[in-house]
């Protein structure tokens, strides 16, 4: 039996699942064949092994529970008919499912790539309804009209769940450990068989694609509404959706489905957009256009031109990202909002614009539009929670970027206060809550507050979903309090951290810091290779007004002239003369936290 599958399964098991796996083994495969050929003997050998182990398998099992057994059929009446014949049409090919573990196996059929795993984790997500913003700006159960139909008759619970898989596994279906793997795999053939029930000259394939669209799209989370997903299962989840959009496009074209369902897959779509990854994004962006084309919908219109305008903003297209979302505020202020969950979006669009003015450093301009919009009423809806969150974080940064230090830690208590009441019983605002803690890490670091702010950022680090790009930040925001305190060498510990994929702001802020440790230190070779490269990575941004680029300059040839390169340091002195030059016109003066400090204690050195 262990040749066949783990230990622990034949141990949940009871001696029908293990004789019918025997004989599935004999039907699937030339063993006995194989077995005869050498020994004529060997043809009863399955049977009497059955015989010999189950008195032994019992005895250890004791009064250990087996799985329950079904006898219900799946009740017409809340299935479609293309379902009901291939439930039944399973159950033929592997006469020990039950009609839940038949359902289950059309699903993992329909969504898994043979031989690769399937996220036991996702498959479970299917099987709930997913939370999804309502046209009053809550959030509700995805409605029945956006679910797959094939969810009516699969398990419901937990032990349902359980329970069908383990008779998958015991009918050969699927491969799960069930001690040690968090995933399952169905074999090439298996996965083909069960398919090849859904084609053909009697059967609606049509209907199955559309299925397979929608258990894809059921699979993703909504931002706010529900976590977020690993790295690699949203690429599993990408790479599905792609294949399902395809399949309906090339063989049924999407005007054959409802414009309800165009128009929800086309907000699954959005979603996607914003997983990592820019060509994913352009993907997913273009794909909604597709399925929304010829049909009109003010909301998800709103947000696929909101998302093309950030894919613009990232490819360094600024005059398309300022037409794009001018065009959607134009359109949306047109006319009162209808509902919250479009205001909202209007709200949304009121930050990409005002994105827009502040990448170009016009942060007058840039808080001038986030005051154009407030909520509808005195009490935020759920769906507008974020974009009061979104505003006054934004709010805020750029206050301390003008060194409005004070009136930017107001805004960042606003932003703490929303998301204690808000995360996580309602909203899910992991992000937010620790880019909102990296914040004022840092305008507690300006108001020359480093223990709070080294406090601040140690609170925020344990907390829960602090994770990805925004830990990262945090934690060299963590590390220039330190290094504010003079404890330079836990600051260096945490930038010599190892980071995944390190974004362009966390490269700079590391070789910054690590520069200003050198410099301390004295170790000028060193510190000049980091200003070097700092100097590198801050070219990567978009032309600023120069204040922290002169910092580095000034840096660069404090260290020049200790090593005597006076030629070098002259040339230096006139880029610092140039910029310097520019900077009585600057918006932007504070943008790296603790440089207005650095540049204080290179003057009195």
């Amino acid at each position: 039996m262990c040749v066949i599958g783990k230990p622990s399964i034949w141990e949940r098991s009871g001696p029908a699942e293990r004789q019918q796996a025997l004989l599935n083994l004999a039907a699937q495969t030339d063993i006995v064949a194989t077995a005869s050929k050498h020994n004529g003997r060997v043809l009863g050998i399955p049977q009497a092994f059955f015989q010999s182990q189950t008195s032994f398998v019992n005895a250890r099992l004791g009064n250990v529970s087996r799985p329950r057994t079904y006898t219900t059929t799946i009740n017409a009446g809340f299935c479609s008919p293309p379902i009901t014949a291939a439930v039944s049409a399973v159950s033929q090919l592997f006469p020990t499912t039950t009609p839940e573990s038949a359902s289950l196996l059309l699903l993992i059929s329909l969504i898994a790539s043979p031989n690769i795993s399937l996220p036991l984790g996702l498959l479970k997500d299917m099987l709930q309804p997913r939370r999804r913003w309502d046209p009053n700006g809550g959030c509700s159960p995805s409605s029945s009209e956006t679910t797959f139909q094939l969810s009516k008759s699969l398990p419901t619970t937990e032990a349902g769940f359980q329970d069908a898989l383990l008779n998958l596994n015991l009918a050969g279906a699927i491969f799960h450990d069930f001690d040690n793997s968090e995933s399952l795999t169905i074999e090439a053939d298996i996965s083909s068989s069960v398919l090849s029930l859904l084609s053909g000259a009697h059967v609606d394939s049509a209907f199955w694609r559309r299925e397979a669209l929608l258990a894809s799209c059921q699979m993703i989370p909504f931002q706010y509404l529900e976590p977020l997903l690993s790295k690699e299962t949203l690429n599993y989840v990408a790479t599905l959706l792609e294949r399902c959009i395809e399949d309906v496009r090339t063989k049924d074209g999407f005007h054959s489905l409802p414009n309800s369902l165009r128009t929800y897959v086309a907000l699954c779509l959005i979603e996607v957009s914003k997983w990592p990854g820019l060509t994913q994004k352009r993907r997913a962006i273009h794909a909604a256009q597709e399925v929304m084309a010829g049909i009109k919908d003010d909301y998800a219109e709103s947000n696929i031109a909101q998302r093309q305008v950030v894919l613009d903003r990232l490819d360094g297209k600024m005059s398309s990202a300022i037409h794009g979302i001018d065009s959607v505020l134009s359109h949306l202020r047109s006319a009162e909002p209808s509902t919250y969950l479009l205001h909202a979006s209007a709200g949304h669009a009121t930050v990409e614009r005002a994105l827009n003015f502040f990448q170009h450093e016009q942060l007058g301009k840039s808080l001038s539009e986030l005051d154009t919009w407030s909520p509808l009423s005195q009490v935020p809806a759920p769906a507008e929670v974020p974009v009061l969150l979104r505003i006054n974080l934004l709010r805020a940064k750029m206050l301390r970027f003008q060194g409005n230090f004070t009136q930017s830690h107001t805004y960042l208590v606003l932003c703490s206060d929303l998301i204690k009441r808000q995360h996580p019983n309602s909203l899910l605002l992991d992000k937010e809550k620790t880019s909102v803690a990296c914040e004022l890490v840092y305008v507690l670091r300006e108001l020359d507050r480093p223990e709070e702010a080294e406090q601040a950022a140690v609170h925020a680090l344990s907390c829960p979903g602090c994770a990805g790009n925004e830990r990262s930040l945090l934690l060299l925001a963590y590390a220039e309090a330190l290094f504010a305190q003079g404890r330079l060498g836990e600051a260096e510990a945490i930038c010599q951290q190892p980071q995944d994929s390190p974004s362009k702001m966390t490269r700079l802020l590391s070789f910054i810091t690590m520069a200003k440790i050198r410099h301390t230190q004295s170790r000028l070779t060193d510190s000049m290779s980091l200003w070097t490269q700092a100097l590198q990575a801050m070219n990567k941004f978009p032309p600023t007004s120069g204040h922290a680029t002169r910092a580095i300059h000034v840096s660069i040839s404090q260290i020049l002239n200790q090593q005597g390169v006076m030629d070098t340091a002259e040339q230096t002195q006139v880029m610092i003369r140039d910029l310097e030059s520019l900077l009585d016109r600057a918006e932007a003066k504070y943008w790296i936290p603790g440089l207005r400090h650095w540049c204080d204690y290179l003057t009195s050195a």
